[in-house]
């Protein structure tokens, strides 16, 4: 039976000249509380633009360091693939 790794593991795999995978894994668990935390004044679901948005308008840069990469490589990548195929906007 073969063992599936996490999420964050392949994406700091992936990623690992920009990831630490045991940071990453770490600042989502400790991320996740403070999201949580910040959602009780604000509609249940966070969008990733969200998240990007709380982590630089409060400062968390250098609390979160890996997931503001994340989320910074996960939104750049959309605007690349928007950019590189127009016709899908239409």
């Amino acid at each position: 039976m073969s063992r599936q790794l996490p999420n964050g593991t392949k994406l700091a795999a992936f990623y690992q000249a920009d990831l630490s995978e045991q940071d990453l894994i770490s600042e989502c668990k400790h991320f996740k509380h403070h999201i949580c935390c910040w959602r009780q004044n604000t509609v249940p679901h966070s969008t990733v633009y969200e998240m990007y948005s709380l982590i630089k308008a409060d400062s968390l840069e250098s609390t979160f360091p890996n997931i503001e990469t994340a989320l910074r490589i996960y939104l750049t990548m959309m605007l690349k693939t928007a950019q590189a195929n127009p016709h899908s906007l239409n």
